[in-house]
């Protein structure tokens, strides 16, 4: 392949990555398929490129600046807009992971110091329950907690999961309740309790009351919510609003 042909690809590669088709975050598969449909839009023969091959396209489109990479075959398409969040790798960095807990209360101001780190959470094996597994990538860092499929999964996928994502996201009565969830746990699963001062009143707390049956923690929600009714009343209240999220 000439030298020509090479830039001809890649400045096709770059108007498809462009496109508001184009996938927002590629794994090698996707590298591949990229190749593909630039070598035949270019008016060459489609076909499957070598490791090799697929491994130099991916270095020249972050030479180019069109894609960055993640971590070893995970790339993030830097040409695309708007620009790809660090939330949208979670699934990619761990298969079936939400972004839930923190990041979503804070990011909707229902926690009052968004976490500079992407937690999410897992379905996990009975060996994996409780751990908690962090990952520092170029474009941020992630926290992964595993929790039982039980408890994942309890809920319609309706109170669970936000539709308006094109990723993974829990809803915030979810995640609130999660976190409650967790708070209550023994071992390395544990986290500390959800600050007295979320915007709690925010949240459809008919969804909140449904997700907490199906999870089994309705008294520990009620509990707590009962705990933060008695913070509100303080006169002091507003002084005290947590600096941190606890952990």
């Amino acid at each position: 392949m000439t030298v020509a042909e090479q830039h001809l690809i890649l400045r096709v590669a770059g108007d498809l990555l462009r496109s508001s088709e184009a996938h927002r975050v590629l794994d090698r598969e996707g590298v591949t398929a990229l190749y593909d449909e630039a070598v035949r839009i270019s008016g060459g023969e489609g076909s499957i490129p070598s490791n090799q091959t697929t491994t130099r396209f991916a270095d020249r489109l972050i030479a180019s600046g069109l894609l960055s990479r993640v971590q070893r075959d995970l790339y993030a398409n830097r040409a695309v807009e708007p620009a790809v969040q660090p939330n949208e790798l979670t699934p990619k960095l761990r298969d079936g992971a939400v972004v839930g807990l923190y990041t979503v209360l804070g990011e909707i101001g229902i926690a009052h110091n968004p976490s500079r780190v992407v937690t999410a959470l897992m379905p996990a094996s009975s060996r994996s329950i409780g751990l908690k597994r962090r990952v520092e990538t170029p474009v941020g860092d992630f926290r992964f907690i595993g929790i039982s499929e039980e408890i994942f999964f309890a809920g319609s996928e309706a109170d669970r999961l936000d539709p308006i994502f094109s990723y993974p996201r829990a809803t915030p009565e979810r995640a609130l309740c999660d976190w409650i969830y967790l708070a209550i746990q023994r071992g390395p699963g544990k986290i500390a309790s959800p600050p007295l001062d979320l915007a709690a009143e925010e949240l459809d707390q008919d969804r909140v009351g449904r997700l907490a049956d199906a999870m089994g923690v309705r008294g520990y929600v009620e509990a707590w919510m009962a705990q933060r009714a008695i913070f509100l009343e303080d006169e002091e209240a507003e002084e005290k609003f947590s600096q941190k999220l606890g952990f």
